[in-house]
């Protein structure tokens, strides 16, 4: 029985411990593509809502792009701290995050699961995902109105959520 226990506990440790990184042997710096004063790369994709969008329609204002993974316990912990930041900020803030090898439908239920109201949308081949990096999620990129990444951050800490709106409401 404690064996037993054991192994389960092992599965869902290796699941967990790889599901945020695609290649964990790049460093951060190495698995990024795009840096801060960057240009955001051009996208375009479903919405959960079924509407398409593109990094055109973000341009004019500024906006934070998070890069995420459903399976990621660090993705849902920037997630969590952000969903609970938002409601309490000074400004309506402007966020699009984009569920790598997700379909709408995944990201429909993870919105649901977790009660996030944050816009979502699907990435469903990763493509969006590997012209931002190689691996490591979250990512998340405070972009100007020109469109020129701010700010960056890659996996989690418990600060990021807080440095992501104030760079955000300095814009």
């Amino acid at each position: 029985m404690k064996l037993n226990y054991l192994f389960k506990l092992l599965i869902v440790l290796v699941f967990c411990s790889t599901s945020c990184n695609i290649n964990d042997s790049l460093s951060h710096q190495e698995s990024t593509i795009v840096n801060i004063d960057d240009m955001a790369k051009s996208f375009k994709t479903l919405r959960t809502d079924s509407t398409t969008v593109s990094l055109n329609d973000y341009l004019g204002e500024p906006f934070i792009l998070l890069l995420i993974s459903c399976s990621c316990p660090d993705c849902k912990y920037l997630l969590d701290d952000l969903h609970k930041k938002i409601a309490n900020n000074s400004k309506p803030i402007r966020i699009l995050a984009i569920g790598r090898n997700a379909s709408c439908e995944d990201l429909i239920n993870y919105k649901k699961t977790n009660g996030y109201t944050i816009d979502m949308a699907q990435d469903p081949e990763g493509e969006i995902y590997k012209t931002y990096a190689s691996a490591y999620v979250p990512r998340a990129y405070v972009i100007d109105s020109s469109g020129k990444v701010v700010l960056q951050t890659i996996e989690y800490q418990s600060t990021f959520a807080d440095s992501l709106l104030k760079k955000y409401n300095e814009l």
